[in-house]
């Protein structure tokens, strides 16, 4: 296994946070606007990025933001190989295993899309009950091409409902394409 690493952003929480405030929230006289879609830039193969977006979603529930949605969680082996991959339900916590039980000389996609299909039910289930942040595992080579949890991810944006997501640096050009004029 990869030696386990310091995060360069400090140690993850481990208090809960204070709540929310009436002195927090945006003041009649200068509402803020409602946050577009938003991602977290990774290099492919680490897995900080999928902690952090798990632990910064807890951290916004644990302080009574109603987030929901879907976080990837991925285990490697000693070699790098993927041997576990789920999405997690960010307001539940139950794991929806997503992972093709491929050779280990394959290299062919990891991800099982039916699998996922199944999963997507989450996070409509989310929009349906009214939230204030959609968590969407990742927006990779499947949501470039309009597959994966795009359906669900661009259906937030349109309802004006935040979406966080993890986009691999080699698929930024696509995220800001895909979300302009309002991406980030």
């Amino acid at each position: 296994a990869r030696p386990s690493q310091p995060s360069p952003y400090g140690p993850l929480m481990t208090t809960t946070p204070p709540p929310l405030t009436p002195s927090d929230a945006p003041s009649e006289a200068f509402p803020r606007p409602r946050p577009g879609p938003a991602a977290m830039l990774y290099r492919s193969g680490e897995g900080l990025a999928e902690t952090h977006l798990i632990a910064f979603a807890a951290a916004l529930r644990a302080r009574g933001v109603r987030v929901g949605g879907l976080a990837q969680r991925t285990e490697r082996d000693a070699a790098g190989r993927k041997v576990r991959m789920d999405v997690i339900d960010v307001a539940a916590g139950a794991p929806h295993d997503i992972l093709q039980k491929l050779g280990a000389a394959s290299t062919a996609c990891a991800i099982d899309t039916q699998a996922l299909a199944d999963a997507s039910a989450v996070p409509r289930a989310a929009l349906e009950r009214g939230v204030d942040l959609l968590v969407v595992s990742r927006f990779s080579h499947l949501e470039a091409q309009g597959e994966g949890l795009a359906q669900e991810m661009f259906a937030a944006m349109a309802q004006g409902v935040p979406v966080l997501t993890l986009v691999p640096e080699s698929r930024a050009l696509e995220w800001l394409h895909a979300t302009a004029p309002v991406g980030r």
